[in-house]
C-alpha cells in the first residue's frame, strides 16, 4: 500500500505519525513547557507593612443608607417612567405571515 502512494502523501502521513508520537510523549511526562511552573520566590512582592487587603481602609467606616443609593434609585424611576411612556405611546401592529406553501397566517397583537 505505501508503495502506491504518492511520495507527498506518503511524507505527510510518515511526519503526522511522528508529531503524534511526540505529543503522547508530551501528555506522558506531564504536558508541554517543562520548567517553567511559578515558584514562591518570583514576582512582585506585597508591601509586609501595608494593609492585607486591597484598597487598605478605605471601606472601614460604612453608612447605613448611602447617598448614592438614592441617586440610583432616583435614576432608575426617571428610566423606568421613561420608557412605560415609550410603550404605552405604541399601537399594536397586526401580523400577516405567508408560507412557502402559500398559506397565509395571521394574528392580532395582544396588548
Amino acid at each position: 500500500m505505501w508503495k502506491t502512494l504518492d511520495p507527498a502523501i506518503r511524507a505527510a502521513l510518515i511526519a503526522s505519525e511522528s508529531k503524534e508520537a511526540e505529543d503522547d510523549k508530551k501528555e506522558a511526562s506531564g504536558g508541554g513547557a517543562e520548567g517553567r511552573r511559578a515558584k514562591a520566590s518570583d514576582g512582585p512582592r506585597m508591601d509586609d507593612t501595608a494593609s492585607k487587603f486591597i484598597g487598605g481602609d478605605s471601606f472601614t467606616n460604612r453608612t447605613s443608607n448611602p447617598q448614592w443609593i438614592k441617586v440610583r434609585s432616583d435614576v432608575y424611576d426617571a428610566v423606568k417612567d421613561r420608557r412605560q411612556q415609550e410603550l404605552d405611546a405604541k399601537v399594536p401592529v397586526d401580523i400577516e405571515v405567508t408560507m412557502p406553501d402559500g398559506k397565509t397566517l395571521s394574528a392580532d397583537k395582544v396588548s
